[in-house]
């Protein structure tokens, strides 16, 4: 009869920061790990410090010493904290390493230089002076494989009659790096397999437009799970959350697209550093975010810290530092600051039109900003000229369903309208809308924008009926996407308002003050 043999490992690290990670690791050594003993009759099982009834210090340590005692290996995890209770667990451990043949491992969970505690370092160049095992690893999954490798080392030191390692224990420790090899591959595969199938779905939609974009999101958010709990090309992952915060943008779900910008700006500074124009890319887009969530000054300080690198790193002609500039003039276009904006917009399409010529779209985009900024300056002949410019490239190059032929139609809708020419105005905000509708939903802030476009129009004709149930739509959408106090939705309380007022209705003055209100939050903000 064979018997079963158990290796023991006391694993211990700061129940409060990594105990859901240490309890992954167990669950995911005991299945992956435990495979590669099962035809040795080998069992690999764990005894945490958690385990022990800690009620005072000498029962704490009472109990700590009966686990080691009964332990073969420790496994110690710490990131941020290195806590008084682990540091104790740790130096007994060592003491069992000196006295008998016990190992001890300490894994670091990654993070930046700058992040890590005095504690932290210490502990990291006291055990690299005392030459004890110990690695820097990016998550839990790479702890694991590490690990595994390690305690398939240590077995086979455990069999061996001398400390030379038999044939049969090198054989099986190739075995199992190859094992662990496929699985991290596989692991790998099932990312890029997720991505394949965002593209797949973007590129031939199966569903109505909220069943598209909320599978979209769920995949986004597997991959990037799968990726965070595996070694998973750093760079890579990088681009992925970059095109998810893209898409969640697209689709004015800023509030979640804020989080994954974060989360990149700190990505990109660790990769890549902090005068890289990757940075600078992290930075527009969170502005961006910041601009369309209606926080302008959070938003012009990103795209501000953008352009210095981009003009330190790639110069002042370059088509990236004219997106800076073109982001930069959109938020003092918002702002009202016209004269401001058109400056930086003037400065964009200089560097647009010397690089890519007169008949690009990203020249074209340049001259859309700038026709809004002679409407809003109420020169209406050169915003209708530029706007119109716009027009013709966008219709070239994108067609008659692309949002940024949409958007010049519900531009020149808005020239239209300042002329009084209503009949022409309509038809091209339908025009936006019927886009906006197909491309981006009914439930898109671009959707909402067309809804209040048509709603004004309305207004200014006396058919108070109608402009109220556009106004009521875009009121409902910007609730939803952009939220109560966004200066949109104060734009939409206010249009609403009129309309009362203008039917002599008494709760008109409830929602013009709901849009003073909010507008009064966004200047102390």
């Amino acid at each position: 009869m064979t018997l079963l043999r158990t290796i023991k490992v006391f694993i211990s690290s700061s129940t409060s920061e990594l105990g859901s990670e240490r309890r992954e690791l167990v669950y995911s050594i005991s299945q992956d790990i435990g495979n590669l003993f099962e035809k040795d009759n080998i069992l690999v099982s764990f005894v945490s410090s958690d385990d022990a009834a800690i009620v005072t210090c000498g029962r704490f340590q009472d109990s700590i010493i009966q686990s080691l005692d009964s332990c073969d290996v420790s496994l110690f995890l710490f990131k941020c904290k290195a806590g008084q209770y682990t540091i104790q667990e740790l130096e007994m451990a060592r003491e069992f390493q000196k006295e008998r043949n016990h190992k001890v491992f300490v894994y670091f969970l990654h993070v930046p230089e700058k992040e890590k505690t005095k504690e932290i370092k210490n502990l990291q160049k006291r055990l690299y002076t005392e030459e004890v095992y110990w690695r820097e690893c990016e998550n839990i999954m790479e702890v694991k494989y590490d690990f595994a490798l390690q305690l398939l080392n240590y077995e086979g030191i455990c069999n061996a009659e001398s400390d030379m390692k038999s044939d049969k224990d090198i054989e099986q420790i190739e075995i199992a790096k190859m094992q662990l090899d496929k699985t991290r591959k596989n692991e790998h595969q099932s990312v890029e397999n997720i991505l394949v199938k965002i593209e797949a779905i973007k590129s031939i939609p199966t569903g109505s437009i909220s069943e598209n974009i909320s599978q979209i999101i769920e995949f986004y958010k597997k991959a990037d799970q799968l990726a965070s709990k595996t070694d998973y090309d750093k760079r890579k992952h990088y681009n992925l959350l970059t095109d998810y915060a893209g898409f969640l943008k697209d689709y004015g779900m800023y509030s979640n697209a804020e989080k994954v910008c974060v989360r990149l700006i700190a990505m990109a500074k660790d990769l890549y550093g902090t005068e890289s124009e990757v940075l600078a890319t992290s930075y527009n887009n969170l502005g961006e975010v910041y601009h369309n969530q209606g926080d302008y000054s959070r938003a012009l300080e990103y795209h501000i810290k953008a352009l210095k690198i981009d003009e330190e790193v790639l110069g002042i002609d370059h088509h990236k530092t004219a997106i800076d500039y073109n982001n930069i003039g959109s938020v003092y276009d918002e702002i009202g600051s016209y004269h401001e904006a058109k400056e930086y917009y003037q400065k964009a399409l200089a560097i647009k039109e010397k690089i890519f010529g007169m008949e690009h779209p990203d020249t074209a985009t340049s001259y859309n900003n700038l026709g809004m900024i002679y409407y809003s300056l109420k020169d209406y002949t050169r915003a209708l000229e530029y706007n119109q410019k716009a027009l013709s490239i966008f219709e070239k190059y994108y067609g008659t369903d692309h949002p940024a032929t949409a958007t010049s139609y519900g531009n020149i809708g808005l020239v239209y309208h300042a002329y009084g020419d209503y009949l022409k105005a309509l038809e091209y905000f339908q025009k936006a809308l019927a886009i906006n509708e197909k491309v981006l939903g009914e439930n898109h802030p671009a959707t909402a924008t067309s809804y209040n476009n048509i709603g004004g129009m309305y207004y200014k004709q006396g058919d108070y009926l109608k402009a109220l149930e556009y106004f009521q739509k875009a009121l409902a959408i910007r609730k939803l996407t952009l939220g109560e106090i966004h200066p949109d939705t104060a734009v939409s309380y206010n249009n609403i308002g009129m309309v009362y007022k203008n039917q002599g209705n008494p709760i008109a003055k409830d929602y013009i003050q709901k849009a003073t209100t909010i507008r009064e939050k966004n200047i102390v903000q």
